[in-house]
């Protein structure tokens, strides 16, 4: 298996947080340490928007959601603020290209933010409508609409750095600063399993600790002791893999079928799902914090969980 090597940089002043990459529109959106959101033209190179004001914090996590075909997106931030806008691609992007919703305060970070859509929250029996999560750093998990209103609430011990849906929608995965990895009942609102990692999950400015490889039910993380662990969610078994520094993000490409990790030293490391076989190892100018893909992948229904 071949990787292309790179077509296109994009350089800015700060270090970069969390990436959305929303291939259909050539667009990349980035939240940087000035604490802007940027859309970047990934044909070109150019900046195409500034998402104004500035955030109260740096924003930490970004997540996006294409509802009735209208793009939103979810930005939580230092400040423990969480930001909802839609965007309507059109050029030149002007301030009618993008309507903030609006912004909910808090008293801690945000550092994990994702949709649930449309189809999912229904077959979860939580809400009729797309749903909106996010981690705090008090530890805090809040379920809310797209109107803002909160939903349900589950308590961790730490704070909440990562979060991704289980392929049985009746759950939730969570990863703390602690390194534990909990499995949530969103029906009983409480936890079903936990599993640990050798460190932390997450202590960096990265917001993508964990991916899912939902075919073969494998939950992948990265943590602070430079270490990718892949998770069965079926057998409970766990295969570690090691990188060269504290690993700041992971991700599932599921057109490849590889898993991919960016680490503090700039390294980005490829595996083969099928066999964990490390199959590349490329060299970044800088730590990598945030990884984004073209794939969007839902969790399948109707499956039985193991856990």
């Amino acid at each position: 298996m071949s990787f292309a090597a790179r077509l296109l940089q994009i350089k800015t002043e700060l270090n970069i947080n969390s990436m959305v990459l929303i291939q259909e529109q050539n667009a990349l959106i980035s939240g940087d340490e000035s604490r802007h959101i940027e859309i970047w033209d990934i044909v070109s190179g150019q900046r195409r928007y500034t998402l104004a004001p500035l955030l109260d914090g740096q924003p930490l996590s970004l997540a996006r959601l294409n509802l009735r075909g209208v793009d939103y997106l979810a930005a939580g931030d230092a400040s423990g603020a969480l930001t909802l806008w839609s965007i309507r691609w059109r050029e030149p992007m002007t301030g009618q290209s993008v309507k903030k919703h609006w912004k909910l305060p808090g008293r801690n970070y945000v550092q994990a933010v994702i949709f649930l859509t449309e189809q999912d929250a229904s077959a979860t029996s939580l809400h009729n409508d797309a749903v909106v999560v996010s981690g705090s750093g008090s530890g805090s998990i809040r379920f809310r609409t797209m109107t803002g209103e909160e939903l349900i609430m589950l308590k961790c011990e730490k704070g909440v750095k990562s979060l991704i849906f289980h392929h049985d929608l009746r759950y939730l995965i969570s990863g703390d600063d602690g390194g534990k990895i909990v499995l949530w009942d969103l029906t009983s609102k409480k936890r079903v399993r936990q599993m640990s990692t050798r460190t932390a999950v997450l202590s960096g400015r990265g917001d993508k600790r964990m991916a899912i490889d939902y075919k073969r039910r494998k939950l992948i993380v990265g943590d602070d002791g430079s270490t990718v662990t892949f998770f069965d969610l079926d057998s409970r078994s766990k295969v570690e893999k090691k990188c060269e520094h504290k690993v700041w993000a992971v991700a599932y490409l599921p057109v490849h079928d590889v898993a991919i990790a960016g680490d503090e030293g700039g390294h980005v490391t490829v595996w083969d799902m099928e066999t964990l076989q490390k199959l590349k190892v490329m060299r970044t100018d800088g730590q990598v914090r945030a990884l984004a893909t073209a794939d969007q992948l839902s969790p399948s229904r109707g499956i039985k969980a193991t856990w």
